[in-house]
C-alpha cells in the first residue's frame, strides 16, 4: 500500500461563531515537508540527529516474562514495526534516505524469538498435558485391576469354577 503525501492535511484549529469550541479543519497542502510528518510517524530527517536505539531482545530475556507481558510487548513490537515501515515508505516517497534499517532488523528479530519463546511454552504445556494424561490412565488402568482382582477373588470364595482370566493368563495362553 502506498501513501500518497502529496495531499497530506494539516491540521489547524479554527473557533466556530455558533458554539464557540474548537473545531480542527483540514487544509491540503501542495507537498509535505518532514515537518508536518513528525506529527503523524516517527520521521526523522537528520541522520546525525537520531540516538542509537536499543538492541533486541534475547530470548534468555523473554523466557522470564509471564504471558501477558509477553502478549503486550507482541502488540508494541508490531506498533513499532508498522511505524517504521510506514515512515520508510515516506522517505521512499519522499526521495530521502531511511535510516531505520537495523531498527526494522531489530524488530523482527524480537518478535522472531519472542515466537520461539512462545512456541517453547506451547510445546511444554502440550507434553505435560500428555504427561498428566498418561499418569492418570496409568492410576484407573491400576484401580481397575485391583477391583478385578478383587472381584475375582471373591468368586473364587463363592467357589464358582470358571473365573474370569487374568491379562497374564491370557498372554500365556496366547503363546502355546
Amino acid at each position: 500500500m502506498s501513501i500518497n503525501w502529496h495531499y497530506f492535511k494539516k491540521a489547524s484549529p479554527v473557533v466556530t461563531s455558533q458554539k464557540g469550541r474548537l473545531r480542527e479543519l483540514a487544509q491540503y497542502s501542495k507537498s509535505a515537508t518532514a515537518t508536518d510528518m513528525q506529527d503523524w510517524t516517527s520521521y526523522r530527517e537528520d541522520i546525525e540527529s537520531v540516538a542509537k536505539n536499543g538492541r533486541s531482545w534475547r530470548a534468555e530475556e523473554l523466557r522470564l516474562k509471564s504471558h501477558d507481558d509477553l502478549h503486550k510487548l507482541w502488540y508494541v513490537l508490531l506498533k513499532e514495526k508498522n511505524k517504521l515501515k510506514s515512515d520508510f515508505l515516506m522517505a521512499k516517497q519522499m526521495g530521502q534516505v531511511f535510516i531505520g534499517k537495523h531498527d526494522i532488523k531489530k524488530v523482527s528479530l524480537s518478535m522472531a524469538r519472542l515466537l520461539t519463546v512462545v512456541n517453547e511454552r506451547k510445546r511444554l504445556r502440550s507434553q505435560y498435558r500428555i504427561f498428566l494424561e498418561d499418569e492418570y490412565i496409568r492410576k484407573v488402568k491400576e484401580r481397575e485391576m485391583n477391583e478385578f482382582l478383587a472381584n475375582r477373588d471373591r468368586m473364587a470364595a463363592k467357589g464358582w469354577r470358571n473365573l474370569p482370566m487374568t491379562p497374564d493368563e491370557v498372554k500365556t495362553l496366547l503363546k502355546t
